[in-house]
């Protein structure tokens, strides 16, 4: 059972994270510590303002993860991981998320694998492995859609020169009655919808790695670039995608700039659906049809996933499949550590909604916090991912 307590973890710019605990309507500020098996709010002073039970929750504020495109991991307990696939290996799936560069996740704790609610992966282009730096006039890389696409997003991974400031790249979606043009390099990013209406929002330029994307719907198109807005239409689309296009517009010699793209990926906008009740026996396919697939999954990856069934084996690609489900096995987990009993909300900065661990916190330090789960095993998650923290009873 949960308690009904909260703690509010934020950042104040330029100090150290401010914890505070809101109790009976009333906040308490401090530094949230584990110290002895217990967790304690401690003021400026060093002293204990709060201990154990009262400390319930906390918050931070998240950033976009500069990754794509996502799969979710789904455990038992509705516990639920956000993450770019990296593939299987033996009996683990692997994840890279915002906090961990790698994330196994052991198969018989894992309930389902699948896109984002709302969306399906259709495309991810990642140029197989390799960057590809746009360094000359009118080179560009073009990406075909294929099938129609009324709505869903575009993604791009991208990075300009530090000295870029005089060079041009191009981001271009080719709609159906308009083409969108993102201009990268000067001062700042600048949108040109074409005949659209909408607004245009300032955003600097970066020689960091970013992420651009472009949302779009009938009635509405946005484009971001990482948490900042940088054009809104909202009585107003572009009609469907065609196709996506990255092109050098103009070198400034005296730079030694270059624009690099790590990868574009493309989403379609669907609605969540109820799955149809399965064999727990068997893996399950759900298929982007509404058909169910059973058998044996031999490979996941980042392309697809493998499955043996008694017609043989077949690969699907992940935009021919909602998600796959696998068998349901009994977990087994080992001796649990002595330590806090919590349940943890992290900002995965890919979805509105946070992913949800439980587990025990057995160290808490200013910059992370350590957990031990049953089917990840020792976790350190930083603190600024963590969006919030609940105490759990034995």
């Amino acid at each position: 059972m949960l308690r009904a307590w909260a703690i509010s973890l934020f950042l104040l710019a330029a100090v150290a994270p401010a914890d505070e605990i809101v109790r009976d309507g009333e906040a308490v500020h401090g530094t949230l510590v584990l110290n002895g098996g217990r967790l304690q709010l401690r003021g400026e002073d060093g002293k204990a303002r709060a201990v154990g039970a009262d400390l319930v929750t906390l918050n931070a504020k998240g950033k976009t993860f500069r990754d794509g495109p996502a799969h979710v991991v789904v455990l038992s307990k509705e516990e639920r991981l956000t993450g770019v696939l990296v593939g299987m290996e033996k009996e683990t799936i692997v994840l890279r998320t915002a906090w961990a560069e790698r994330v196994a996740v052991r198969h018989a704790g894992v309930v389902s694998l699948s896109h984002l609610p709302g969306w399906r992966t259709v495309i991810r282009e990642d140029f197989a492995g390799k960057s590809m730096r746009l360094t000359k006039v009118g080179q560009a890389v073009e990406v075909p859609v294929g099938a129609k696409l009324d709505a869903g997003r575009v993604g791009v991974l991208f990075q300009e020169g530090e000295r870029a400031t005089g060079s041009r790249w191009a981001v271009e979606a080719v709609f159906e009655s308009h083409t969108v043009r993102v201009t990268l390099g000067g001062d700042t990013l600048r949108v040109d919808a074409g005949k659209l209406c909408g607004t245009e929002y300032l955003v600097k330029r970066s020689g960091d790695r970013r992420k651009l994307t472009l949302a779009f719907a009938p009635g509405s198109l946005r484009v971001a670039c990482d948490d900042a807005a940088l054009w809104h239409s909202p009585d107003g689309g572009p009609g469907a995608l065609r196709r996506v296009r990255l092109v050098c517009v103009a070198i400034d010699p005296k730079e030694a700039g270059a624009f690099t793209a790590s990868g574009v990926f493309v989403e379609a906008a669907e609605p969540v659906r109820r799955r149809p009740t399965g064999d727990p026996k068997r893996d399950e396919l759900w298929l982007a049809s509404g058909d169910q697939l059973f058998g044996d999954v031999k490979r996941v990856d980042p392309q697809g996933v493998e499955i043996a069934w008694r017609f043989g084996r077949r690969s699907y690609a992940w935009k021919e499949l909602r998600g796959w489900f696998p068998r349901r096995s009994e977990v087994v987990a080992g001796k649990m550590p002595k330590g806090v009993e919590v349940r943890l909300e992290v900002h995965s900065g890919m979805r509105a909604e946070p992913d949800v661990l439980e587990g025990v916190l057995i160290a808490l330090d200013a910059k992370k916090a350590t957990l031990h789960h049953a089917v990840f095993g020792e976790l350190v998650i930083p603190r600024t991912s963590i969006a919030t923290m609940r105490i759990r009873d034995r």
